[in-house]
């Protein structure tokens, strides 16, 4: 018996795969630069309270360049004085370590803030309470909310 013989120009054209591809990655470079252009609308930074996962509640400190704010009372302890005792800044960190299994302490950190950063975190490293960080935007207010989302 003899084998049949394929033809030599026979070929799988890619093109449609291909143009469907491309139609995809155009309509997510659409959808990103879309949702990006809306995001920068607003300067106002939502932090979400959540109750899932850590049962304790959290103490927000924003980190500026100026020095360090205290949420929710908005404390407010100038660059300078964070360490030096006799401050709000001292006495949250008194509290989160007699409170310890209550309450962690979260850093939120704006880009210009970084000094008062290093400050706060040596702070709370030398009382040993243990802490998070989070960057956050330079501009705008920040609106906490609880886990449903409606600012508070």
């Amino acid at each position: 018996m003899r084998k049949r013989r394929r033809p030599r120009d026979q070929s799988i054209s890619l093109f449609p795969f291909l143009s469907v591809l491309s139609a995809t990655i155009g309509t997510l470079a659409l959808l990103i630069s879309g949702m990006t252009s809306m995001s920068l609308l607003t300067s106002d930074q939502i932090v979400e309270k959540t109750k899932e996962g850590s049962m304790k509640a959290v103490r927000y400190v924003e980190c500026r360049k100026e020095g360090i704010v205290i949420h929710p009372e908005k404390s407010f302890v100038h660059v300078d004085s964070i360490g030096r005792g006799n401050t709000q800044w001292d006495d949250l960190l008194q509290h989160l370590r007699r409170n310890g299994g209550d309450q962690s302490l979260l850093l939120l950190i704006r880009p210009n803030g970084i000094t008062s950063f290093r400050r706060a975190e040596s702070g709370a490293k030398r009382v040993g309470i243990t802490y998070g960080y989070d960057p956050i935007n330079q501009a705008g207010e920040l609106k906490f909310a609880s886990s449903e989302g409606r600012p508070k």
